[in-house]
């Protein structure tokens, strides 16, 4: 569609500030460390069949930064950091007939936590979230309080729920890995957050979300994103646009996909505790990148990584970062 001449440099400028405006609460608030900055790309590399690839490296990958290929960092020798975790699990009408099947969620986290490798906390929402039990990391309370979950009122206020597990886990050392893993239905009818404020939440705090959806049919699809930056790298109207028709959709499966984490639908506790298996092993055979961005301007970025020559492969990285604060200076200026 064409615009008249006399229209054109008003609606383009409006179309430019309108987004800037929408993404500015979406997108991640960049870490900038002892005066240089470095964006952090922890990524996941699997077959069609879902298992991880091993034996990449930094060569076989390229990160781009609004287009922008950048110089690559993988650090292959980075010390096993303590993890936090958040089980944030429904208790409200959505939640009928789950909460049985996740009691042993505690003990299927031992690969995460166990042996001293972290640490658990569980809070249980409706129409408002609570804690159940404070971080520790005794398995046995863990899995003590899940089972003590009783069905709660018809609220389902999933939004609300990510936003006080995220707090809780921002109260954690920055050097932890930080984990929220949602037990929940797709929908949220009673949050006060909105979707923004909380997607703006998720990725400034670099919180790693695991969706389990109870659904009756379940197909868990790992590496699927929200807005591919590659087919639309300055389309920042058409990402928000996208985010929020997912996110009305299914909240649980957009912040999974948003914060590189993973999607798992299931149907019953056997299913369930199969995807656990499989987020076990995910988790620790992830590809730590990072880069230091060639010219860093304020705003939204869209990140995407690719395999370099393998169109087989699935990647499964989060998908763009903000940066909303002060800037050392040659990295303003770009040099």
């Amino acid at each position: 569609m064409s615009l008249p001449r006399g229209n054109c440099r008003f609606s383009l400028a409006v179309a430019f500030t309108l987004a800037i405006f929408l993404t500015a609460s979406l997108a991640q608030d960049i870490t900038l460390h002892g005066g240089t900055t470095v964006v952090l790309v922890p990524t996941l590399v699997t077959n069609i069949a879902g298992e991880p690839v091993f034996g990449l490296s930094a060569a076989n990958f390229s990160v781009y930064d609004n287009g922008v290929e950048q110089k690559v960092h993988l650090d292959e020798d980075a010390p096993a950091a303590q993890t936090s975790v958040v089980i944030a699990v429904e208790k409200g009408h959505s939640a009928d007939g789950t909460l049985d099947k996740v009691r042993r969620l505690g003990s299927l986290l031992y690969p995460i936590v166990g042996e001293g490798r972290g640490e658990v906390a569980v809070v249980a929402f409706d129409d408002k979230p609570e804690v159940k039990l404070d971080f520790t990391a005794n398995l046995d309370q863990a899995t003590k309080a899940l089972t003590q979950i009783a069905p709660g009122s018809y609220g389902s206020a999933v939004l609300d729920a990510i936003a006080y597990s995220t707090q809780m886990l921002d109260s954690r050392p920055p050097t932890s890995r930080k984990v929220l893993f949602l037990v929940s239905g797709p929908n949220d009818d009673n949050s006060k957050a909105s979707i923004p404020e909380v997607m703006r939440q998720i990725e400034r705090s670099n919180v790693l979300i695991y969706s389990a959806t109870y659904s009756q049919t379940a197909s868990s699809k790992i590496g699927e994103t929200i807005a591919d930056p590659a087919q639309h790298p300055v389309n920042l109207l058409g990402a928000f646009s996208s985010l929020l028709k997912s996110a009305k959709e299914n909240v649980p499966k957009t912040v999974a996909e948003m914060s590189g984490g993973e999607y798992l639908p299931f149907h019953d506790e056997k299913v369930l505790e199969q995807e656990l298996a499989g987020v076990n092993n995910h988790f620790f055979n992830q590809y730590l990148l990072s880069f230091t961005p060639k010219k860093l301007a304020l705003g939204q970025h869209s990140l995407r990584v690719v395999i370099v020559d393998r169109s087989d492969l699935v990647v499964t990285a989060r998908t763009g970062y903000w940066v909303g604060e002060a800037l050392p200076k040659d990295a303003a200026e770009g040099k």
